[in-house]
């Protein structure tokens, strides 16, 4: 299911802007739009460093996730759960012999996975983690950690979007609409 977050503005305010663009045919939608497209460019960047602050996973990665459509107003987080070798893991190729250590979370460090192991994808070269969950050959499963939307339903990482958006949003209104009382008299 895809993250979704609610932006709430003042209705006051967008009145009182709205007011202030009446003479100007087609203004405030447009100075709407613009500062809309804005944050959502802006939102992009400021959710995929949250989120790497609180995983160990790096931001363009998390960015890659972060679909952006600016037309429409809307920023769609999808994905699936992401293998453990896109976070923090030592060793980082297969065939060193020692106990694998990993972390999802930048707190706390990294955690010994003790019948873990790393293999590379035979079609596509991929190094991916893996744990022996039996003593037979094919008793082996892939070691998975949260999806990026996941990431994005953090209550640290979810308030710090949230906040941002709502301040951000209508900062940018403000100054579009400024801009065009200024170009419109």
């Amino acid at each position: 299911m895809p993250y979704a977050l609610t932006i709430n503005a003042d209705a006051t305010e967008i009145t009182r802007l709205k007011n202030l663009l009446s003479h100007i045919p087609n203004a405030y939608n447009k100075a709407a739009k613009k500062a809309a497209s804005e944050t959502l460019k802006a939102l992009k960047l400021t959710a995929s460093e949250e989120a790497s602050k609180v995983y160990a996973m790096s931001p363009a990665k998390i960015r890659k996730a972060i679909k952006l459509y600016p037309s429409s107003g809307t920023l769609k987080v999808t994905g699936r759960r992401k293998n453990l070798t896109d976070y923090r893991i030592t060793p980082k190729k297969p065939g060193i012999r020692r106990v694998m250590r990993g972390a999802v979370m930048r707190q706390g460090g990294l955690k010994a996975i003790p019948r873990g192991f790393l293999i590379r994808g035979k079609n596509s070269g991929k190094i991916i983690a893996m744990l022996r969950t039996g003593s037979k050959p094919q008793d082996i499963e892939s070691l998975t950690s949260p999806a990026v939307p996941q990431m994005m339903e953090n209550e640290t990482v979810n308030q710090a979007i949230s906040d941002m958006a709502e301040s951000d949003v209508m900062k940018r209104l403000r100054l579009y609409v400024s801009q065009a009382v200024t170009e419109g008299r």
